[in-house]
């Protein structure tokens, strides 16, 4: 059946001769470099973007060993560089670097192929700003994800009281810095098992832990990241999927944009119940009599309401 799929997949390329690539280097789950090649075509007058193939790299995972390997398949398909009009990839030194890496070296087959940095990567980049005190916030989040998550003994005993409390979940996410969607699926699940977390590291005399969670003005920035992750998580898997086009992504980038200035200027008003958005923090700050003062607070510290774009 796959190589049925590739064959169909392969007339078609040749068929209307021109092709554009969407290229990532990825590690799996043993350790193994991957490299994943999406291919887009015209196929009907209609743009087709389809799933091309996934090599393993060798040992080494520099800009010749990517164009070697996908050179290499792309000569067992039939396909030449001098139809290659794009490709896509992310701002990885071995994908996007000046001299070596793979695309400078992909255009010297074709001077002609058009290279764009990957949307929704950029975007993901930009999001990463934070001020200092929500960043403070986060780090302290992946110093307690990481000790519960890198001991096995912790992690299965924190399992089992969270089910001995009840708690809609007994595990924490584990945090990855390169995934788009990993910060806003940590933090959510975080918030969630604040309380467990608190009563927990208690038991363990974790006093630095302890103090974090216990800390009236760190839950707060903890319930906003939570929040405004959140909506970032639903952009990314809004700009994703086969009918999506740069068109509609900038749009979604735009509208997203508009929105983070309508939202600073309810949150410096006090007014965090703008829309339902900031639901986690909305129900932690009613608890607290000086919600104005908090809420100003986090806007001040945040370079991230407001700096998202392109």
């Amino acid at each position: 059946m796959s190589g049925d799929i590739e064959c169909n997949i392969k007339s078609k390329i040749l068929k209307h001769n021109f092709f554009a690539l969407q290229v990532d280097e990825s590690t799996d789950i043993t350790g193994k470099a991957q490299l994943l090649v999406f291919v887009c075509f015209i196929n009907d007058e209609a743009i087709v973007e389809d799933f091309l193939c996934c090599k393993e790299l060798p040992e080494t995972r520099n800009g010749q060993d990517v164009f070697d390997v996908l050179n290499l398949y792309l000569e067992y398909c039939g396909l030449n560089w001098k139809i290659c009009v794009g490709i896509c990839t992310d701002g990885a030194p071995a994908m996007a670097g000046c001299l070596k890496s793979f695309v400078p070296i992909a255009q010297k087959q074709n001077p002609n192929i058009i290279h764009t940095h990957c949307f929704i990567h950029r975007e993901a980049l930009v999001a990463k700003t934070l001020g200092p005190e929500l960043k403070s916030a986060l780090d302290m989040v992946v110093k307690i994800v990481n000790y519960i998550k890198m001991r096995p003994l912790k992690c299965r005993q924190f399992a089992k009281f969270c089910v001995g409390m009840e708690a809609d979940h007994s595990t924490l996410i584990h945090h990855t810095e390169i995934r788009w969607l990993s910060r806003g699926k940590v933090l959510s699940r975080f918030y969630e098992l604040r309380e467990e977390l608190l009563t927990f590291c208690l038991q363990e005399n974790l006093k630095d832990f302890v103090e974090c969670l216990s800390d009236d003005h760190w839950c707060p920035k903890l319930a906003y990241l939570a929040d405004i992750f959140h909506e970032l998580n639903l952009l990314n898997n809004g700009m994703q999927g086969r009918n999506e086009n740069i068109l509609f992504s900038t749009d979604k980038i735009n509208t997203f944009q508009k929105k983070l200035t309508i939202w600073k200027k309810h949150i410096a008003l006090g007014n965090i119940t703008v829309h339902n958005i900031f639901s986690s923090l909305q129900i932690y700050l009613m608890h607290f009599t000086n919600l104005n003062s908090i809420s100003i607070s986090l806007v001040n510290h945040s370079s991230l309401c407001g700096s998202v774009s392109p």
